[in-house]
Order: structure tokens, then sequence, then C-alpha cells
């Protein structure tokens, strides 16, 4: 079959666009309004309660299964709370250990036949330093915790590790790396600043191009 370049390209891109319509959905679905007034009735009346304690009331008095992280978003600011905790604002900590933070992330990569695939990137914050890189079409916890054992050698000086909260860096990862002799440190929700170095790296497309062609190992799951 013989076409114009000009129309494989538009194949292509409308193809992209399928793709990413079908299995990349933005966000998590809102909750109702009825919800909302209710967590922060629940949070106003009980200011002692946190986020966590808030959705066990819900799921046990009411059935109702609300993520705590959703919970936060609808609770009502507190002008106690306003200020940085510990009187060190996040920029501060990130200048102050610079050359002792590592982050990590996971970002989407489609190949020539359309198939998503995860990268795994970890990188030094001061230098920004690519450290480890890997693939896979089925990202996991303890697919996850190897990469970390594979990239942090035995006598490394780092200090911190950041990373969001995705279901990935579950309780063991934080574990894994605690292990390793650093502590770990999650991002807050919606907050792709705190951990702009990797959302930096997301950003790259010339990245992609040579994660695809000599930087990575790509693994059949």
């Amino acid at each position: 079959m013989i076409v114009q370049p000009q129309t494989l390209l538009r194949w292509r891109r409308n193809r992209f666009k399928e793709i990413w319509r079908t299995k990349i959905q933005p966000g998590r679905p809102p909750i109702s309004l009825e919800l909302q007034r209710l967590i922060r009735q629940i949070a106003t009346e009980n200011v002692t309660w946190g986020e966590e304690r808030i959705a066990n009331r819900l799921l046990v008095k009411l059935g109702v299964s609300v993520s705590p992280r959703t919970v936060i978003k609808y609770m009502p600011k507190r002008s106690g709370h306003s200020g940085p905790r510990g009187g060190q604002t996040w920029a501060t900590f990130l200048r102050n250990h610079t050359n002792a933070i590592v982050a990590c992330d996971f970002f989407t990569a489609v190949t020539a036949n359309f198939r998503v695939l995860y990268v795994f990137v970890l990188i030094e914050h001061g230098p920004r330093r690519l450290i480890h890189t890997n693939v896979t079409g089925n990202p996991t916890a303890d697919w996850a915790r190897q990469q970390l054992r594979e990239a942090i050698p035995s006598d490394h000086e780092y200090q911190y590790l950041i990373h969001d909260g995705d279901c990935i860096f579950s309780n063991k990862f934080d574990e894994t790396v605690s292990n390793i002799g650093i502590k770990p440190i999650k991002t807050p929700c919606r907050c792709t600043k705190a951990n702009a170095v990797v959302e930096t790296v997301r950003r790259k497309s010339d990245f992609s191009e040579r994660f695809s062609q000599d930087r990575v190992r790509c693994r059949d799951e």
C-alpha cells in the first residue's frame, strides 16, 4: 500500500491520541459535594483528627472508602499550620542537603508499535546526574526495590531519597530505602515542584530518544 509520508505521520498522530485517551486517565474522579461537606464538618468538629482518622471513620461508620490524600484535599485550612514545619522551608531543606539527596520517579514512553512502557529514573539532586534508568511494561513495588538495590552502591554518601505518593513506592519500598542507609521522604500530594529535578527529566524529549537507543535495557515482563 503506497501512501504519502504526511499520511503515515497523520495516522501515527491519530493513533497516539487514541492511546493517551484510553490508557492515560488524568487525575482521580472527584467525590460528591455531600461527601466534601461531610469531610469539612468532621474536621471542624474534631480539630485534633488527621486525614487518616477521618478516612477510617468514614469507612467504619458509613462504609465509604476514601483515600487520606483525598480527605486532606477537602479539609479546611487551619491558620495555625500555615507556616513551614520546624522553621525550615522545603526550598531551604533542598539547598542545605543538595549533594546528599537522590530522587526517583516513573514516567511513560510509547514504543513504535504503541506499547506503553514505564521508565524508572533515579537521579542525584545536586549535579543532576542520572544514577540509574530501566524500563518495564508492568511496574511493581518489588521491581522498583530491585532497581534501587542495583543502583545504590554500598559506600554511598546519600542521606535522603525523594519520591511521590504513588502506590508503587509502598512501605516495603521505604523499608528497603532505610535498610541501605537512606531516609525516604514523600512529597506532598499534587506538588510536582517538590520533586522538580525528576520532573525536568520527564519533560526532556531528547531523553526518550537516548533511552530507547542505548541507555536502558528493555525487559519483557
